[in-house]
């Protein structure tokens, strides 16, 4: 079978993921994620990692992507505002509540056992 891969941007998810009926169940929640938040807010609007999860880092953004459940995976892209940093300014610890929301977030059917790099938070 092959796999469903379908970005989807704020104007939510019409494509259903495999054994689930109707919408994407997420588009609510993600509708909420809105640029400038801090990563603080994003975490009290939708679930926390599931165990597995990818950060990209690309110059002055990372993106951080994680499944919501076992068929939804949401893409964050954050700044690395509030990061603690060593005496050259290279980012030591890239996570903090105070990480800035840059882009729209978006929310993708891709199952749990289709992780690139699982990763133990």
């Amino acid at each position: 079978m092959a796999t469903l891969c379908l970005a989807v941007w704020l104007t939510g998810c019409s494509t259903p993921a495999p054994n689930r009926p109707g919408s994407c169940p997420w588009t609510e929640q993600v509708a909420h994620v809105k640029e400038g938040m801090c990563r603080a807010e994003v975490e009290k609007v939708l679930p926390p990692y599931q165990g597995r999860f990818l950060r990209v880092r690309r110059g002055p953004i990372q993106i951080i992507k994680y499944w919501v459940d076992e068929h939804w995976m949401v893409s964050i892209t954050y700044d690395f505002h509030g990061c603690k940093r060593d005496e050259k300014g290279n980012v030591l610890e890239p996570d903090s509540p105070e990480n800035r929301v840059l882009l729209p977030a978006e929310i993708e059917a891709r199952p749990w056992k289709d992780a690139i790099v699982p990763h133990e938070r």
